[in-house]
């Protein structure tokens, strides 16, 4: 690959990185809920560096219930 995509993955290798399937990369990505990518020609490839800022705005906090 070339230097100036050394830090872009291909699908499997993010589903495998997020433990997920490249069919379920698919279906978030259609669902519009998945992690940025980029098509080149018939390539999808995802940013490293833009998935692992999608993963952290995926963090949640525990709501705090009213009754106690």
């Amino acid at each position: 690959m070339s230097p100036l995509l050394a830090e872009y993955d291909d699908k499997a290798a993010i589903a495998a990185l997020l433990g997920v399937s490249p069919r379920t990369l698919d279906r978030w990505w259609n669902e519009r809920i998945g992690p940025p990518r980029v098509k080149l020609g018939h390539k999808v490839l995802y940013h490293r560096p833009a998935v692992l800022a999608w993963v952290k705005a995926q963090e949640q906090t525990p709501v705090r219930s009213m009754a106690r």
